[in-house]
């Protein structure tokens, strides 16, 4: 329920905030080739939205595994060894994203002293994005590793599929080979 809703709150933000950089994007380009005057803060605001679009869209890819990642030594990993490789770099990136959540705090802070030059609104309203990249993130590791431990008899056999999933595309295949079989009229020697 809680990573539905999560999941639903960073889709949102990063759709809402792709959009408001796409439109910002629009204005400016009408602004500087059709229109008689020039709009001045266009540029901040999208590079604002832009920042927001990628705060918001990495909670997701940790979700996705969308995050370029070198899994050549997990994949050739079996049975136990898999799963604590696999639950030890979400925790060592867990770790990462803690410490980037209790520095994000005084970072904030100090954005409250400061304010953008073209829309004039407190720093801190963009230095917010680097608590929402460590919860979203954060959030979603912690899932994974649930997950791991739950599923680890998948994880186990080398798959990243849950039980349920892997017996019916077993099921599939079996099926698929006895057709391709009494189709063939193909006898064992």
């Amino acid at each position: 329920m809680i990573t539905k809703l999560v999941d639903r709150v960073l889709t949102v933000g990063a759709l809402l905030s792709f959009t408001v950089m796409i439109a910002v994007v629009l204005l400016q380009i009408l602004a500087r080739y059709a229109l008689p005057f020039r709009v001045h803060w266009t540029e901040e605001a999208a590079r604002f939205s832009f920042l927001y679009t990628v705060a918001f869209a990495s909670g997701l890819a940790m979700k996705n595994k969308a995050f370029v990642n070198v899994d050549l030594l997990p994949i050739s990993l079996r049975g136990t060894a898999r799963i604590v490789l696999e639950l030890f770099i979400d925790a060592v990136t867990l770790a990462f994203l803690t410490v980037l959540f209790l520095h994000a705090r005084r970072f904030v802070a100090i954005g409250a002293r400061q304010t953008s030059s073209s829309l004039r609104i407190p720093m801190n309203n963009l230095f917010f994005i680097t608590i929402v990249i460590a919860v979203g993130m954060a959030f979603f590791v912690v899932v994974r590793m649930i997950q791991t431990v739950r599923n680890r008899e998948v994880v186990q056999a080398g798959g990243d599929r849950t039980i349920g999933e892997a017996v019916v595309v077993d099921q599939n295949a079996v099926h698929e080979i006895e057709e391709i079989i009494h189709s063939s009229n193909w006898q064992p020697d």
